[in-house]
């Protein structure tokens, strides 16, 4: 009887991998200087980045967090975005693209947290 139950559970589990892909990834990253939008995050010193991503198979949605050093003169230490991204295909040619980025700032109450919201629409390889 427990190797039946053992067999029905495996083979529900195989029966889902094979609707979604789901999959995690991560990368981490020395710089000599953190720059963001052409102005120095860690007071041109260097910064040590990571990431966690994790993509929701064929849904195009996926999520993650990037934590980073920074140095901006005052008592913060650490930039912590949380992002979540969706991508839709249209058709052969075109699809979409949207999503957001939370900044934070944990260790500070000088600098604020802020969200950055966008769009965009992708022609063939553009």
């Amino acid at each position: 009887m427990k190797s039946i139950r053992t067999l029905a559970l495996v083979t529900g589990l195989l029966a889902l991998s094979g609707v979604s892909h789901p999959q995690f990834s991560s990368t981490w990253t020395f710089v000599t200087d953190y720059d963001f939008r052409g102005y120095s995050q860690s007071g041109k010193d260097p910064a040590i980045q990571a990431s966690a991503d994790y993509a929701f198979g064929e849904t195009g949605l996926s999520v993650g967090i990037w934590p980073s050093n920074v140095d901006f003169g005052v008592d913060v230490d650490l930039e912590t975005d949380y992002y979540v991204n969706y991508t839709g295909k249209i058709n052969d040619t075109f699809a979409i693209t949207a999503g957001a980025t939370f900044y934070t700032y944990p260790s500070s109450d000088d600098v604020g947290d802020y969200v950055e919201i966008y769009a965009g629409l992708n022609a063939g390889n553009f």
